[in-house]
């Protein structure tokens, strides 16, 4: 099923899905969401002011997802990840961790590689994967607990804390700093790199909408309602792994 909605461009606060958004030049990148309540996988196509969702399938586990630079998707549930069908929604099993605890927010550089970070209410916890060697590894503690997807940027890594976007240190989590203010302490539970320069792509708990965080001083801009009910999604797109940005926002949507 297909559903489309206007742009709003209010500033305002934030929301999660699945989508392929349209460049200028005529290329397209994939962002997949997933659906709290009910789990179900999305894509999105963003032309000009429309927001077009399309429910690809139901899905097994709701929870935080996270893109390879190779296109693959996954998700890190109880600490054990599994890797996601985007045409089935099938959940597979690749690898167990049990101990690791329950996992807020994950991340996939490539070749095997995976990070996870676990919640707690006053800070989390990062873990590393080796899915080549077997094993795990506790990183650090970060002070800030991670209530949202994990993200690369331009070559650094990002997730969302009560009141602002974290910049995540992966060798030492303890250097980790706060590098915008967001306000009203957002429930954001998605988040991933956008097309537009200096703007994550986030979806809250509630409503559902989608928002840009810019990366530099919080701003936040609602772009479109979303069809995912009374929640938002998770959320992870290939964007992250593009070197730099190739579009800025144009707000007014007259293409100036």
């Amino acid at each position: 099923m297909k559903y489309t909605y206007p742009l709003l461009g209010f500033p305002l606060f934030g929301c999660l899905l699945a989508f392929i958004i349209s460049m200028p030049d005529g290329k397209t990148q994939t962002v997949y969401g997933i659906s709290t309540f009910p789990h179900s996988l999305y894509e999105i196509d963003i032309t000009g002011c429309s927001c077009s969702f399309s429910n690809i399938a139901n899905i097994t586990y709701g929870g935080n997802v996270s893109i390879c630079p190779d296109g693959s998707v996954y998700q890190i549930v109880i600490g054990d990840i599994y890797q996601t069908d985007i045409s089935t929604g099938a959940s597979t099993l690749i690898f167990s961790a049990p101990g690791v605890g329950s996992t807020s927010a994950s991340l996939c550089p490539g070749n095997g590689i995976f990070y996870a970070l676990v919640y707690s209410p006053t800070n989390s916890t990062l873990y590393h994967y080796n899915t080549n060697s077997g094993t795990v590894q506790n990183v650090g503690t970060v002070t800030y607990p991670a209530v949202s997807d994990m993200t690369f940027y331009n070559g650094n890594v990002y997730y969302y804390t009560w009141g602002g976007i974290v910049q995540l240190d992966l060798s030492n989590p303890a250097n980790s700093t706060i590098v915008a203010t967001v306000p009203g302490n957002l429930p954001i539970q998605g988040l991933t790199a956008s097309p537009y320069c200096g703007y994550l792509l986030a979806s809250p708990f509630s409503p559902a909408v989608l928002y840009l965080i810019n990366i530099t001083d919080g701003t936040v801009i609602e772009l479109c309602q979303t069809p995912s009910g009374p929640h938002g999604m998770y959320l992870t797109s290939l964007f992250e792994h593009t070197p730099a940005c190739t579009s800025t926002l144009d707000l007014d949507c007259d293409g100036s």
